[in-house]
């Protein structure tokens, strides 16, 4: 133990309080409720703050022998979540309570941790946001002229959007359209990804929409709702699809149905140029989120990396 906080493994971390903590979290996010977790990584560990008052997720791997702390795809916050206020003093703990047998650490922290140490490379990435709150009329008043265009375009050609239940589509779209020039999406990875949005549809926590023109499926995206937070998870367009902008009335139909409420619309993270100007287009907002980093491993190791 050291300041009240405990490394436990992951057979004995209790389910049931560790996503009560994240429920009860300012900061609570889809990412690190349990099933979550369970459905992007095997076996992660965590560090947890007396009764489950704060935890830390340990998403460790293990290669050449040594252990790696790292963000598993699709899981895009970690760091520490409380369900009192996350001071600075706080975070220093939870960090400083990482095994020193972890020699590389290269995790994104959630939009509510900061931290500043200079053992660490620390460097911002961002996300794009809407304050739901507000009504349509004023939310869409902020839309670019291009998404206007794109949207009569779309509404010109009778796109349908519908609810959906089928997360094959979802996959099927996303790897055809977008995955296939990710290297880091393997077998593995959409075996992953389906787990997962099996286990948020199984627990009625995510909402699909599919957009159809002239019967045929043209576009589908999946979005999770919790922690007052949707957040787009992965979708995809075909060609017809991109050049009718389907996805931009997927998108905008969402923030249509969920205006006036007390929710955020995330679009999820990317560190692609176009990808930022198509979500600030809808007149989202700008929110930072910092990646950590540190390599402590052998010398040979760091080598071998380069």
């Amino acid at each position: 133990m050291k300041n009240g906080i405990n490394y436990v493994s992951y057979n004995h971390i209790d389910r049931i309080k560790w996503d009560r903590c994240i429920q009860e979290s300012s900061n609570g996010i889809v990412f690190v409720y349990s099933w979550y977790l369970d459905a992007v990584i095997d076996n992660w560990d965590a560090l947890i703050l007396n009764d489950y008052d704060a935890v830390f997720p340990i998403t460790k791997k293990t290669k050449w022998g040594l252990n790696y702390l790292f963000n598993p795809i699709f899981a895009l916050q970690l760091g520490v979540f409380s369900k009192n206020k996350i001071s600075d003093e706080l975070i220093n703990e939870f960090i400083s309570s990482i095994p020193k047998k972890i020699k590389l650490i290269d995790i994104q922290f959630n939009f509510e941790n900061r931290y500043e140490e200079k053992s660490f490379e620390i460097s911002t990435k961002t996300c794009q946001f809407i304050d739901l709150s507000r009504s349509y009329e004023e939310i869409s008043k902020k839309y670019s002229t291009n998404l206007k265009r794109n949207l009569t375009k779309a509404r010109k050609h009778n796109l349908e959007i519908v609810l959906s239940v089928d997360i094959e589509n979802v996959i099927k779209l996303f790897k055809e359209n977008r995955g296939e020039t990710l290297k880091e999406m393997k077998d593995e990875q959409y075996q992953r990804l389906h787990s997962l949005l099996t286990q948020l549809k199984q627990r009625k926590l995510c909402k699909i929409y599919e957009c159809w023109f002239e019967n045929e499926l043209i576009a589908s995206a999946c979005f999770s709702i919790t922690n007052n937070r949707i957040i787009y998870i992965k979708g995809g367009s075909t060609q017809k699809g991109r050049v009718l902008g389907a996805m931009h009335l997927i998108m905008d139909e969402v923030i249509h149905l969920n205006s006036n409420s007390n929710l955020i619309f995330d679009f999820g993270g990317s560190s692609i140029d176009q990808v930022a100007r198509f979500n600030r287009g809808f007149g989202a907002e700008d929110y930072e989120y910092q990646r950590l980093y540190r390599n402590n491993l052998p010398y040979f190791i760091k080598m071998l990396k380069k």
